[in-house]
């Protein structure tokens, strides 16, 4: 099996995948709190909060379930042949 990283433009739709709806669920449920808040600690509470989200838990979710597609050289059974 091969231990090649997948190409950067699926883990650039990878991390898009896990941000966008993390930054507007996010938005849309603590913005009317966060709106108090001058912009410099609003964007530091955000971060301090998604980043973690992200990398502990949706990042490694998202790989697992997508694995496939990030690595469809090591699928079992499938087999790929260069012409």
């Amino acid at each position: 099996m091969s231990t090649a990283t997948p190409p950067r433009w699926k883990t650039a739709v990878l991390v898009w995948i896990a941000i966008y709806p993390s930054i507007t669920l996010f938005s849309w449920l603590a913005g009317p709190m966060l709106d108090r808040l001058p912009l410099m600690l609003r964007t530091l509470v955000l971060t301090g909060i998604l980043v973690p989200l992200l990398v502990f838990v949706l990042l490694p979710a998202l790989n697992k379930g997508l694995r496939r597609w990030l690595h469809p050289d090591q699928v079992p059974g499938r087999r790929f042949y260069e012409t």
